[in-house]
């Protein structure tokens, strides 16, 4: 049994790496649109987003307009707004209204 297990484990990570250069490969084809991830609370220049497709592993610089691939715009794209809409409902400042008086404005 041992040898088959090592037969088998040079395969999968030979078809792991395959698959790792076929979507460097398509991402390389892809119409590339102008992105911009803003910097996190606290921080700084030239931190990266990262971002893993099949395998692949891009980092993107943050706080600067970047080129990317169209698919990779749209995971992150996804990705940001899932983040930005987190927690909205927990802002003192949102405008939700209870008992006739907006919470931003009871709190103010």
């Amino acid at each position: 049994m041992p040898i088959k297990e090592t037969i088998k484990s040079p395969s999968k990570a030979q078809d792991y790496q395959r698959r790792i250069e076929e979507t460097k490969a398509i991402l390389a084809k892809e119409p590339k649109v102008s992105f911009f991830i803003p910097l996190g609370i606290g921080e700084k220049i030239g931190a990266y987003e990262t971002v893993q497709l099949n395998g692949y592993r891009l980092m993107i610089k943050k706080g600067v307009v970047v080129e990317i691939p169209i698919s990779i715009q749209v995971i992150l794209a996804e990705y940001l707004n899932i983040t930005s809409a987190a927690g909205q409902d927990k802002l003192a400042d949102r405008e939700e209204v209870k008992d006739g008086i907006s919470i931003g404005t009871a709190l103010s």
